[in-house]
């Protein structure tokens, strides 16, 4: 049974959105019978240079807003590491940077930063990136994000071709933690799952759902 992340990618500056998405969020896990702080959701920071736009970046206001969960950040930054330290300052349990904008040495910089805050680092691909390119960083990491769309806005359609990336991390690091990201319904997360990813990343699916409690309910058992 793989873990069902629901995401928040918000535009810029509407933190009105941000507070109804996690209030939304708060009432999936309620309802699941999970107590949030055993959950975890996902935000989506863009910085419009190394994405097509820009979304909602602002962390310091979580303090405000006190989510009833733990929380993972995908950073989709050109230059990822002053939002991954803001990020960190405000609690995030894993930072996500992708590979694109993050060369070896810097990754793993990050990662000590991570650690130093009781955090993960997570290695990033976007689709077009072959998977080969990531076993470098295998002694900095175990812990990958395969993104099934092009970087950026929600509501793209899943990319089958990366499924073979999901295999190729299953067997060369049989204790990899691998999330995939973009396009997941119970189909495609079916397909995640067989290839090997044990945490799935949603946001379109449940959320443009009729009942997205029940729809959160359908991913997390597959």
């Amino acid at each position: 049974m793989a873990k069902v992340l629901p995401s928040i990618n918000c535009h810029i500056g509407d933190t009105g959105a941000v507070t109804a998405r996690i209030r939304a969020i708060e009432a999936i896990f309620k309802k699941a019978g999970r107590p949030g702080w055993e959950q975890m959701a996902h935000f989506d920071v863009a910085d419009g240079i190394f994405t097509f736009h820009k979304s909602w970046d602002e962390p310091e206001k979580l303090a405000e807003i006190r989510p009833k969960f733990h929380y993972e950040v995908h950073v989709m930054a050109e230059n990822p590491r002053p939002s991954v330290e803001r990020w960190l300052a405000a609690g995030a349990k894993r930072v996500i940077v992708h590979l694109e904008a993050a060369p070896l040495e810097l990754f793993a910089e990050i990662a000590v930063l991570a650690e130093d805050a009781g955090a993960e680092a997570v290695l990033a691909l976007n689709p077009e990136t072959p998977i080969t390119d990531a076993v470098p960083y295998f002694n900095s990491t175990s812990n990958f994000l395969i993104l099934a769309v092009h970087p950026g806005l929600s509501g793209q359609k899943f990319l089958p071709l990366v499924l073979e990336k999901v295999s190729f991390l299953r067997r060369e690091l049989q204790n990899a933690k691998i999330e995939i990201d973009g396009g997941i319904n119970p189909k495609t997360a079916r397909a995640a799952v067989q290839a090997g990813a044990d945490t799935l990343i949603s946001g379109s699916d449940i959320f443009e759902s009729p009942d997205p409690e029940a729809e959160y309910e359908v991913l997390i058992s597959i």
